[in-house]
């Protein structure tokens, strides 16, 4: 509490929120269902561009003021913090090999460099890493598989998808061409998952067509449906159960997980139950 009552940690506070901020709203877009695969390339970009340009003396400055306003209409004491003098290494010291800091106050532009500028340049290290450009092209190469894209199915976008993962370019060029026209017999498509579903209908003629949707369907720029079907194992494998086999517990993870297909079962459940007395034998009759 005491150091929050302290004009040296909000800077700290309003810099590192305003930093989550515009990552967050990033983070959002990627864990959409639904994710536009152009966009989410475009605003990684974008997101990367804001964090360059946040880095910077003027910035930092902003920062401050904004703390000094912040502080001064909650009645907290604003003064001047001024640059600590240089500290002397301590004479027993001085002929060892120092790794560390000695201590010592640290000033406002310390704050700057070891606390908002590091926070920046860790979060562009991990954009870049796991963002690079060629995954980037890649992103916006797959956006051409989704349905409501402008250039759908259009075999010279698709090129850099298509080389990465070794799909024949001339099959798709020529399947390309006929399953535009077979798709625009079927309901508005909405996903690549409802272009899958279609076109399967008549794999025989889309066998290319038909490999490149399931490689986009399997590729995920975010971990959020893995993260809710840990969440599904979490609720399933509790400590109640937890010496269950692991043949039941992959039924049960599947059947929670697939609750939407799963839950049709219910229209058949009859025909289920005779299938299953019938499959195992085992029935018995109580008297």
């Amino acid at each position: 509490m005491a150091d929050i009552l302290q004009l040296r940690s909000w800077p700290v506070f309003i810099g590192v929120g305003r930093l989550f901020s515009i990552t967050g709203k990033l983070s959002d877009l990627l864990q959409s269902e639904q994710l536009n695969y152009a966009a989410a390339a475009i605003c990684i970009e974008a997101t990367k561009i804001t964090l360059v340009n946040l880095r910077t003396e003027s910035e930092w400055q902003l920062i401050w003021d904004t703390a000094v306003q912040l502080a001064e209409s909650n009645d907290v004491t604003v003064s001047t913090i001024s640059t600590s003098r240089q500290r002397r290494v301590p004479f027993l010291l001085s002929d060892s090999v120092i790794e560390e800091t000695t201590g010592g106050r640290a000033d406002i532009n310390q704050y700057r460099t070891s606390v908002y500028y590091a926070t920046i340049d860790s979060l562009l290290g991990e954009l870049n890493s796991r963002f690079s450009e060629t995954n980037n092209y890649l992103l916006q190469s797959l956006h051409c598989l989704v349905p409501s894209s402008p250039s759908f199915l259009h075999v010279p976008s698709l090129l850099p998808f298509l080389n990465d993962y070794d799909i024949n370019v001339e099959s798709i060029t020529a399947e390309a061409a006929v399953a535009i026209n077979f798709l625009k017999e079927a309901s508005p498509l909405s996903s690549i998952h409802h272009d899958y579903t279609h076109l399967y209908e008549a794999k025989e003629c889309f066998p290319d067509t038909l490999k490149a949707l399931q490689i986009a369907m399997t590729i995920g720029i975010t971990t959020a449906s893995a993260e809710r079907s840990f969440s599904s194992l979490r609720r399933l494998k509790s400590y109640l159960r937890s010496t269950m086999s692991q043949e039941r517990l992959y039924h049960l993870s599947l059947q929670h997980v697939e609750r939407d297909l799963s839950s049709k079962l219910w229209d058949c459940i009859d025909e289920l139950v005779i299938q299953f007395a019938d499959t195992h034998k085992n029935s018995r009759l109580l008297q």
